[in-house]
């Protein structure tokens, strides 16, 4: 949500924000709008610029593939949110939606995300990824618990602790 002159308002959070440079970012993080204005591609080209490169944008999916996977409103059901993503290879799935989505679900996600400034997402219990062999799949899960450790993470995220 923005204010009349175009600055990100902080939407109410769930828990305390431990530091001012996470402050400073979540209002821009945390609300979905439309598929123009995500929060998740912000997070991601802003927490992870080796990663995806703000100059090259994002493929022609990506934008309204996230904005449908993290819709909600009262009375959705698990079921409501479940999804498939199939895309030509080399389209950036991985990083998108096993890496990126992820990282958003449990670092954002713990402080609050938004689908058009109104409803609050449900806390993730539990992210599930697949992939065509256990090789695959641990290399899915490494390439996102490796970045716990990232400095810049660590830097937003001051209160990280393993469970």
């Amino acid at each position: 949500m923005k204010d009349k002159s175009g600055n990100f308002l902080l939407l109410p959070v769930r828990k305390d924000i431990p530091n001012q440079l996470l402050l400073q970012y979540l209002p821009r993080w945390m609300d979905n709008t439309s598929p123009n204005d995500l929060g998740i591609v912000r997070f991601g080209f802003e927490m992870f610029p080796s990663t995806v490169k703000a100059e090259y944008g994002v493929a022609d999916w990506v934008r309204p593939t996230l904005y449908n996977i993290l819709a909600f409103k009262p009375g959705m059901k698990k079921i409501d949110r479940a999804w498939a993503v199939c895309t030509s290879r080399e389209y950036s799935k991985t990083t998108w939606i096993a890496k990126i989505l992820p990282l958003y679900l449990m670092l954002v996600g713990q402080y609050g995300i938004y689908h058009n400034s109104r409803y609050l997402l449900p806390e993730s219990d539990y992210i599930r990824l697949r992939a065509k062999t256990q090789d695959k799949a641990e290399e899915k899960l490494t390439n996102v618990t490796m970045e716990f450790s990232n400095p810049r993470v660590v830097e937003f995220f001051t209160d990280l602790r393993p469970t």
